[in-house]
């Protein structure tokens, strides 16, 4: 039987002490699948010297990498990113930069996808946990899901997660999300129920970072939050 192949992509700013062993982990988690990384970059460390170097070391892997030293917000780079998919992929896979999720769980989503248009790998359904989180990013989460399912009706539980596989028709269909930030996110929810993809949640173990800095902002995503949920509302 073909294997499917899987496009994973990866937006990453400064995460120099996690790529590597991000990489790895991937590759090994993936060896069931024709497979391709891509990494869209932001930053001046040097994330983008150890990929280049693990390129070279490592011709069989197939490694897209676009770099810029400045980022133009998560939802920008992450569109960067899905510009290099190849177009003969099955499945389009995402994950944070910063071991928050653990590539040996992708095998959880993407097999969900055979019976699925979009798959979240959620921390809050039956048999997920959270680790280490601080408490103002969890409780951006938890306030922004449980606001979001009272306006909208959308029950996913766990919509801020980048831990996510799409199908190709899926993917194309959420592209048409505006959000430059964090909230590009919850956006895609949106969008997709408008679109009534089929969505389903599966169970992973968030970790939270060990090295390197978080590049979330509270009261920054807060606001833009709450900026689409007025945008979505009134359709502007």
């Amino acid at each position: 039987m073909k294997k499917k192949k899987v496009s994973v992509v990866i937006a990453a700013f400064n995460e120099e002490g996690n790529i590597l062993e991000l990489t790895q982990r991937i590759v090994k988690s993936l060896s069931d699948y024709d497979f391709e990384i891509i990494y869209s970059l932001a930053g001046t460390d040097n994330t983008y010297s150890i990929l280049k170097d693990y390129g070279k070391a490592n011709p069989k892997v197939l490694l897209k990498v676009i770099h810029d030293n400045e980022p133009s917000g998560l939802g920008n780079d992450f569109k960067k990113g899905f510009e290099l998919v190849d177009p003969k992929s099955d499945y389009i896979l995402t994950m944070d930069a910063d071991l928050n999720h653990q590539p040996e769980e992708a095998h959880r989503l993407l097999s969900a996808l055979n019976n699925n248009d979009m798959v979240i790998g959620s921390r809050f359904v039956k048999g997920g946990t959270s680790q280490n989180v601080p408490w103002l990013k969890s409780m951006a989460s938890d306030v922004g899901n449980f606001v979001y399912s009272i306006v909208f009706n959308i029950y996913v539980q766990d919509k801020s997660s980048g831990y996510r596989a799409y199908t190709k028709k899926a993917l194309k269909k959420v592209l048409t999300y505006e959000s430059k930030g964090f909230e590009f996110l919850m956006e895609i929810i949106l969008i997709a129920n408008d679109n009534r993809l089929k969505i389903q949640e599966v169970p992973i173990n968030f970790i939270f970072r060990v090295a390197g800095t978080s590049k979330f902002r509270f009261f920054k995503t807060g606001k833009a939050y709450l900026r689409l949920l007025i945008k979505h509302i009134f359709k502007w």
